[in-house]
This record gives structure tokens, sequence and C-alpha cells, in this order.
């Protein structure tokens, strides 16, 4: 990126306005009937959902959200990203619904 805008003269200021609007939520929410359960759930729910590490990305509409169990506690970690800090906390909601109305939780 450096070299890019040496070349071009241009300003990392103006570099980044050109970027698309980026927001990030996260939530924790609590597994009764364990994180490997869950997340197992969770990937049936969303066929579109794909293993990354120890967690999962399931893409929903203009964003996704980052699936991962929490370490040394019954919790999974939700990091939605989207276009909107709106758009992001409605991904964290749609995950976490799915979730309870599963009984994956």
């Amino acid at each position: 990126m450096l070299g890019h805008l040496a070349r071009t003269g241009q300003s990392l200021t103006r570099l980044a306005a050109r970027l698309p609007r980026f927001a990030l939520r996260t939530r924790e929410i609590p597994v009764e009937r364990g994180r490997g359960r869950a997340m197992d759930g969770l990937t049936r729910d969303f066929p579109q959902a794909r293993s990354v590490g120890e967690g999962l990305r399931i893409p929903v509409g203009e964003g996704s959200v980052w699936v991962a169990p929490v370490s040394g506690r019954p919790a999974l970690s939700l990091r939605a990203e989207g276009p909107s800090d709106e758009f992001a906390a409605e991904l964290c909601d749609v995950i976490t619904e799915k979730a309870k109305q599963q009984k994956h939780l």
C-alpha cells in the first residue's frame, strides 16, 4: 500500500475516503447445550456457512457474521460486519434468534 501511495502521490486520507463504509458489532451469547453442538446446529441452519479456523463465517446479504467458541466459557462470540451499525446489529440478532428457535443454545 505504501508503494501505491508513493507511486500515485495520493494521501492515505484520500485513499481511505474511497473505501466503502464498514461497521462491526460484537456480541457474546451463552450456550447451555455445548459450544460444539451449537456450532454444528448453526452450520445446518445456514448452509452458506464456511468453517474458518475454529469458527464459522456466515455470509448474510451485504455482510457476514463470524461465530466462534469463547475460550474457557460456555458461550459463542458473534462478530458481525456490514455496511452500517444497524445492519451489523441486525445480523447478530438474526443469528441469535435462529439459534434460540432451533434450541442450539
